[in-house]
């Protein structure tokens, strides 16, 4: 291990000392975001927070056909503005019923994002720690 990933993998494991429990590991993180690309365009995108930030960067969710130019099997390649994460970086993942108005022109005036249905499929591969709100879904690596 190099000088830098040392000290990387220091400030990680102070950071996620701070929670009170961890949920996810990069296998289910990886199975909830292939259940989400199959469900597009019912859900297109995502809010994620990573556990060094309290910012969310937004990421378009892909077609499960072009999955791979987005996942890989530890993490997210990249989140636009925020760089590429790994999926034991990411504090929770959030789903909103609807965007306001959109940057991406392809979904403005787009229906609402099907959260019952995402609920459903999330609850069929495995056991997550989902927080439902009035308007969105989120899903928790770290609380």
């Amino acid at each position: 291990m190099t000088i830098d990933q040392d000290k990387n993998e220091r400030r990680f494991n102070r950071k996620v000392s701070e929670f009170s429990g961890h949920f996810m590991s990069n296998s289910k993180w990886l199975k909830l975001f292939k259940v989400i690309s199959i469900l597009y365009p019912q859900i297109r995108k995502c809010l994620i927070v990573d556990i060094y930030r309290d910012k969310s960067f937004e990421i378009v969710i892909p077609l499960s056909d072009q999955f791979d130019t987005v996942f890989y099997d530890k993490g997210i390649k990249d989140v636009l503005m925020g760089g590429p994460m790994l999926f034991k970086e990411i504090r929770w993942i959030e789903i909103p019923e609807n965007w306001p108005e959109d940057v991406y022109t392809q979904f403005r005036n787009a229906p609402a994002q099907n959260l019952s249905n995402l609920e459903q499929e999330i609850n069929g591969i495995g056991e997550f720690v989902i927080e439902r709100g009035e308007n969105s879904l989120k899903v928790f690596g770290y609380k």
